[in-house]
């Protein structure tokens, strides 16, 4: 593995090892106080995380949304281009 590769992978097991720890410690504060006040508690505490993961969901259907106009566009083309019915 080159450098570039083992910081890249370090980076994320560092990444999901939290990710893990949050969403382990989140069940076990909401299985051992299960009320109002300690979902509460998860959401003040947890809230930045939703940020990055709307993000990325709504990049994917961005790009989604992309290659579905890019693939229609080549279709009109490609018709336009040898004279095609719509069939």
């Amino acid at each position: 593995m080159d450098e570039e590769n083992q910081g890249a992978v370090a980076g994320w097991t560092f990444f999901w090892t939290l990710f893990g720890f949050k969403v382990v410690t989140a069940i076990v504060i909401f299985i051992l106080q299960p009320s109002v006040g300690a979902a509460v508690f998860l959401i003040v505490f947890h809230w930045f995380w939703f940020v990055p993961i709307i993000g990325l969901g709504l990049a994917a259907v961005a790009g989604w949304r992309r290659l579905a106009r890019a693939r229609a566009r080549r279709r009109q083309l490609v018709r336009a281009e040898f004279m095609l019915d719509e069939a």
